[in-house]
């Protein structure tokens, strides 16, 4: 891998081919959202218990404003007003199949009857490989389907070994962008890790589940800003969250209730990454049901965003997917969520919905992702064609058989404001030298 630095700086310089609605574009759409359902958590449950027909949307057909109808059991109900208006464009694609690769079904097989869950819902004897619990044994009447399925999302194949330039940006209810960011970011498993000693990646760190590390290039107040978050395999264990700041020339370690606080000012939580990344165990889980809903699934290149506010996916490609739903309410009191819903994918069990409710029960956030399939995927280009990121080598993800996360929209309903991610996901696959220096404290700053 060449220098993370100049790989930051590098990231700049292609910001510039990111598709971008004009200002003129988004105020032309910039309208009052119309009346909408009500945004409780109770009104969500009593949406879900009704009947859906999955038969009844037409897949190859664009929806508009006309037809919202046929989209509302398939949208979340308290998003409607964001989703559904009149110059509304919805494109439903044939729901497609993304087979996972049969060494992790095999690890899969292997785990069963060696997983369990303690009554806390921490997890026992998983070695890092496959599912935990094997997807087609999952049943509403087991009392731990909840955490079976949450420990499934949490160990989906193919979310790490990857390397990110991303630019995030928060959005008003005008369509004005005030604070953008721009930054990459690797993270790395570190169980699961074929042909290192029992399966560790990096040995002398025994106690470690993953490492994800993220540097920042713009805006200046962040410039050369990096920070590593480790997870360990223990989640009773807080996560260690280490930072480097140019102005301190030194790193500190953050506090548990810092990292309660909005993400680098925007409206994301570190544990938002993915639509759910806090401590499995400080959680309580309840499985809803399975249900039918809409996700931008293998999109073909990254999307922008436009609708009232330019809070919503433009020119993605719209999949019904089946998924499990789960209801979340923290331990903490302290923690600014009363509940979050995720909406998980039944095959690939990534979060494509996650709805955050107040502790009054009131909607407060919704979070999308938009997911692409790595044999699909085609990454930004210039006007000859050429891909942007030179440095990222794109040919890693063909064939991959992967899900890459290439997008994601957080909207604030009460601050009437949202957080907007490009991620241009490329497949990189570290050794176990190469992570003991990137993921290293001692190394931030340096390069």
């Amino acid at each position: 891998m060449a220098s993370k630095k100049r790989l930051v700086v590098t990231c700049v310089c292609i910001m510039a081919f990111c598709p971008a609605l004009t200002m003129q574009s988004r105020r032309a759409n910039c309208q009052p959202p119309s009346a909408g359902p009500q945004t409780s958590y109770n009104e969500l449950l009593s949406w879900l218990r009704e009947p859906v027909d999955g038969n009844k949307l037409q897949s190859g057909k664009v929806y508009s404003y006309s037809g919202q109808a046929a989209l509302e059991p398939f949208i979340p109900q308290p998003v409607w007003p964001l989703y559904f208006y009149p110059d509304m464009s919805m494109d439903v694609a044939p729901t497609g199949d993304y087979p996972i690769d049969k060494d992790f079904l095999e690890a899969t097989a292997a785990n069963q009857g060696r997983v369990t869950l303690d009554p806390d819902g921490e997890l026992h004897g998983y070695n890092g490989l496959g599912f935990p619990f094997d997807p087609k044994g999952l049943s509403p009447t087991d009392p731990q389907v909840a955490l079976k399925v949450l420990w499934d999302f949490w160990y989906r194949p193919g979310h790490d070994d990857y390397y990110m330039p991303m630019e995030t940006r928060l959005r008003d209810s005008a369509g004005n962008d005030g604070r953008v960011l721009q930054y990459v970011a690797t993270e790395k498993l570190y169980i699961g890790n074929t042909g290192t000693p029992n399966g560790r990646l990096v040995p002398a760190e025994s106690d470690v589940e993953s490492k994800l590390w993220t540097s920042f290039e713009q805006p200046q107040d962040v410039r050369d800003t990096q920070m590593i978050i480790t997870k360990y395999l223990d989640h009773r264990k807080d996560d260690d969250v280490v930072v480097f700041t140019r102005k301190e020339r030194r790193a500190r370690r953050m506090s548990a209730a810092e990292r309660l606080d909005p993400w680098m000012g925007t409206d994301i939580l570190s544990e938002d990454f993915y639509g759910f990344s806090g401590q499995v165990p400080e959680w309580k889980w309840q499985y809803v049901g399975r249900r039918k809903i809409l996700a931008t699934m293998n999109v073909r290149t990254n999307v922008d965003w436009g609708g009232p506010h330019g809070w919503v996916p433009q020119g993605a490609r719209w999949e019904l997917r089946d998924t499990y739903v789960l209801a979340g309410t923290p331990n903490n009191p302290a923690d600014p969520y009363g509940r979050r819903v995720l909406f998980i994918d039944a095959q690939r069990f990534w979060v494509t919905w996650m709805l955050g409710y107040d502790h009054d029960g009131q909607l407060w956030k919704n979070y999308q992702h938009t997911l692409a399939w790595s044999n699909d995927y085609q990454p930004s280009a210039d006007s000859k064609g050429n891909p942007t990121l030179h440095y990222c080598h794109y040919e890693a993800n063909g064939h991959a058989n992967k899900i890459l996360h290439v997008g994601e929209t957080m909207v604030d309903v009460k601050k009437q404001e949202a957080t907007l991610t490009h991620c241009y996901t490329c497949s990189y696959n570290m050794d176990s030298k190469e992570a003991a220096k990137h993921y290293s404290d001692q190394h931030l700053g340096l390069e």
